[in-house]
């Protein structure tokens, strides 16, 4: 038996027994605490990053969006034409018909 934990005939054996336990369960209820705020950190973290990653994506879209419709501009005016021209094709085809 260990030096520190007394005999159980010594007297006060109990009491020191009692307080060998608390601490026990004292030291095993702090490990607890610092393991579930370890994963809230770890998690906080993680959510952080994916917002970080979501903002990014966000930008990208955005700024695609505005090339995409600055494109759209520049081509619009080429491509009308032959919209026009597919569009009075087919109306004549189903006037045929």
């Amino acid at each position: 038996m260990p030096e520190d934990i007394p005999e159980p005939t010594q007297e006060g054996a109990v009491h020191v027994t009692y307080e060998t336990l608390e601490d026990l369960v004292q030291r095993f209820h702090d490990h607890t605490q610092a393991i579930s705020v370890y994963r809230i950190q770890v998690i906080e973290g993680v959510q952080k990053e994916q917002g970080h990653r979501i903002i990014r994506v966000e930008s990208v879209v955005t700024a695609l969006t505005k090339r995409v419709t600055s494109w759209n501009g520049i081509t619009g005016g080429l491509e009308a034409p032959r919209v026009l021209r597919v569009r009075e094709l087919t109306n004549f085809s189903a006037a045929c018909h």
